[in-house]
């Protein structure tokens, strides 16, 4: 069963409740002490959603100090974070992110670039072992679930074409 954090966005939380329901995935809604959604299934790993890449770059910018702190406090406890971006387009991957056009630089050349924001994110994960992924909207429920080990994706080479997802929770047990 996912927790999902009573502070996280209402309206962002009903839209991923929804794409859990669709998958027959379980929630219950508790605060949660780091990141936005956790299991039991997988002890010791928490998802914290980003609406997008402008909200981490406003965390890995003028946000630093404290989300640095947030992070530091996670793996002090022993938590691995991992950071979900919802932006979707073409960013598929930490690497994608030197690509980014950040719309704030049309209003300040002092914004963060996407080669800056890449370079921070970069030493920030390999500084706290903390790993960033990006998805499009309509794919966040799933993807928290398969991160947080509640559903696993039977891939379309074996199933004749189609991705589906599974609940782990009614995944026979091998017996041996």
């Amino acid at each position: 069963m996912i927790q999902i954090d009573t502070r996280e966005h209402e309206k962002e939380r009903l839209r991923i409740q929804k794409q859990f329901d669709a998958l027959g995935i379980e929630y219950v809604l508790k605060k949660v002490d780091e990141g936005d959604y956790i299991s039991d299934r997988i002890p010791g790993v928490s998802v914290d959603r980003k609406k997008n890449l402008a909200e981490l770059a406003y965390n890995c910018g003028r946000d630093c100090t404290r989300y640095c702190a947030e992070i530091r406090r996670a793996a002090d406890k022993g938590v691995h974070l991992i950071f979900l971006c919802e932006n979707g387009g073409s960013i598929r991957e930490l690497a994608d992110v030197r690509n980014w056009k950040n719309p704030r630089l049309a209003e300040s050349p002092l914004a963060i670039s996407g080669e800056r924001l890449h370079k921070i994110m970069s030493s920030i994960s390999r500084k706290y072992g903390c790993e960033y992924r990006f998805c499009r909207k309509s794919e966040t429920g799933r993807v928290i679930a398969e991160l947080l080990g509640e559903i696993e994706t039977v891939k379309k080479i074996e199933t004749g074409g189609k991705d589906i997802y599974v609940p782990t929770k009614n995944k026979p047990e091998s017996g041996g």
